[in-house]
């Protein structure tokens, strides 16, 4: 927070250059979205668990950090976002882009935030407030399959 940057609870993948992360609640599947990236696009899984978010010289970037969680997979990579992508299972692949509002409940549901600290909360819901405006966010409820790879790539080629 004391550098522009927030923590968000995601699994991170270096594809074509560019961070594509997967956020949800533990136990959701985002290791699973990142294993099938790399699968089925040749992704690079940068992080399982944990990635940093700050501004950079072309807009928002993700950073490497290096607390793993289970994933034991850390790297030191920095890359401009493509897409923050917040998963739930589902029984087939439905996608839409998130509103504002969405996008910033969603990215506070997943942060790291001291809210016993007010200055921090309020640091960090200004953060979050630009990165919800400027970066695309989508809601994603898919399957653990090659076809919810093929679907999100078929909804993000375009960014």
């Amino acid at each position: 927070i004391a550098h522009g940057g927030v923590i968000l609870h995601a699994s991170y993948v270096n594809y074509k250059g560019r961070a594509l992360l997967f956020t949800a609640p533990s136990g959701t599947g985002k290791s699973t979205q990142a294993a099938l990236w790399e699968k089925y696009k040749g992704a690079e899984i940068v992080n399982g668990d944990r990635v940093i978010i700050r501004e950079g010289r072309e807009g928002y970037e993700a950073c490497g950090i290096p607390v793993c969680g289970s994933s034991d997979i850390c790297l030191n990579r920095t890359l401009p976002i493509a897409a923050i992508v917040y998963l739930q299972q589902g029984p087939e692949n439905l996608i839409y882009e998130m509103r504002f509002a969405e996008r910033v409940k969603r990215l506070v549901s997943e942060t790291t935030i001291s809210f016993f600290d007010h200055d921090f909360v309020e640091r960090a819901l200004n953060i979050l407030q630009r990165i919800a405006a400027q970066v695309p966010c989508y809601y994603y409820s898919c399957t653990k399959d090659a076809g919810a790879v093929l679907a999100l790539y078929n909804t993000l080629k375009e960014i």
